[in-house]
């Protein structure tokens, strides 16, 4: 007998010390037996075997993975998706971690709403040593601008997030209903970025995301990432255009994405 929720999904690529945050940050959940929940730990390509072995000296118990697309992060999600056995779904990003109450109240807000196809939460932020100032600024801004986006639905849309401001959601903040994301996978056209959004504007497509105005993970940023290298960053910009265009045009006159066209316009060069 099947008697898995909840199933939670971690892509990583070395950094031992932060996935083990990450996992410990899922067994250590109240109000939700552990025989309820899987972790599926799936190393991106081109990482570290040796990751691999420490965690399962540490975390036994854990289902570790191959990513069997060789593709990034989005190709790790979809092998997740190919086995998760529980009826909701989370992507936690190995550098996160969850509140200890994280899936008790996601999933009651889900059931709560039943046409719901996911959850969203707000994020607690916190920057490694190193960080530029001015970099971390601009994210602090942009964060700002997140939670208002969210508050705009909460109050305005019926608790729910806005279809065009699927931008503004991030998948470690979310929690998805697998009867709703079907056949749906992640789309290796936008792996250099904008993955995430196509994959939620997709789900917001056939059923609404709740928003809980609460901050119910611990969201880091580390400086020194491939992520910000020159060319990463050319190749993100050009992967937000390309996702931009290909989006409906009704979508594109709406507040929302006009302002995802000026974000890109100001910052992606």
């Amino acid at each position: 007998m099947n008697n898995i929720i909840f199933s939670i999904i971690i892509p990583y690529k070395g950094r031992f010390g932060f996935v083990k945050e990450a996992i410990y940050s899922v067994l250590n959940q109240v109000g939700v037996k552990k025989k309820n929940f899987e972790i599926l730990a799936i190393e991106d390509p081109g990482g570290e075997k040796e990751t691999e072995q420490k965690l399962k000296k540490v975390f036994p118990d854990v289902r570790y993975l191959d990513n069997e697309d060789n593709e990034g992060p989005g190709g790790t999600r979809n092998t997740g998706l190919k086995y998760a056995k529980g009826g909701y779904v989370v992507f936690l990003d190995s550098d996160d971690q969850l509140n200890k109450n994280y899936l008790n109240l996601m999933q009651k807000a889900l059931e709560e709403t039943k046409d719901a196809g996911g959850v969203i939460c707000l994020s607690g932020k916190v920057f490694e040593k190193g960080f530029p100032l001015k970099e971390k600024l601009l994210r602090l801004a942009l964060s700002y601008l997140q939670d208002t986006g969210f508050m705009l639905g909460y109050i305005f849309n019926k608790g729910n997030l806005y279809t065009s401001s699927f931008y503004l959601s991030q998948l470690s903040h979310m929690m998805f209903k697998k009867s709703v994301i079907g056949q749906d996978r992640f789309n290796y056209d936008y792996r250099k970025g904008g993955e995430d959004w196509d994959f939620n504007y997709r789900i917001l497509e056939k059923a609404p995301i709740k928003i809980i105005p609460q901050r119910l993970i611990l969201f880091r940023y580390s400086w020194g990432s491939s992520t910000y290298t020159p060319e990463n960053l050319k190749s993100k910009w050009n992967s937000y255009i390309l996702l931009i265009s290909r989006l409906p045009r009704a979508v594109k006159k709406t507040i929302f994405a006009k302002l995802l066209m000026i974000y890109i316009k100001l910052f992606g060069k």
